[in-house]
């Protein structure tokens, strides 16, 4: 995270991480590196098993604390569930990394970027 997306606020913070995700992709072929190696290994190799979950818990804990700053900051309703922020997060950009792959488009990635206009109750176009 850049110091100016903090200077922004937890939400345009949140929509920062979604935009780079959406906007930059990856040299590596086939999706996401951590996600693919934790299915892979989950069973026959507990060293790289042990390092994607590692990868896993950095980046849900990096999402976490955005979430938790943006609700100290009252940009986001107390009550609100770091984890099910942060899931959904996690989860709409992986799953619309993998429906663009597979399409040959970048319609489902621009979609999940989309719906994070919505965290704060502004929907933009």
């Amino acid at each position: 995270m850049t110091r100016s997306n903090r200077a922004h606020g937890a939400l345009a913070e949140l929509r920062s991480i979604v935009h780079r995700f959406v906007e930059i992709r990856s040299d590596i072929a086939g999706g996401c590196i951590i996600f693919n190696t934790a299915i892979e290994s989950d069973d026959g190799n507990p060293v790289l098993r042990g390092l994607a979950l590692k990868a896993i818990e950095d980046w849900k804990g990096r999402l976490s604390k955005v979430v938790e700053r943006g609700i100290r900051s009252g940009e986001i309703r107390k009550g609100t569930s770091s984890r099910r922020v942060r899931q959904r997060a996690d989860r709409s950009t992986r799953r619309a990394l993998t429906i663009s792959r597979l399409e040959g488009t970048r319609t489902a990635l621009e979609d999940a970027q989309h719906a994070f206009g919505f965290f704060s109750g502004r929907h933009r176009g």
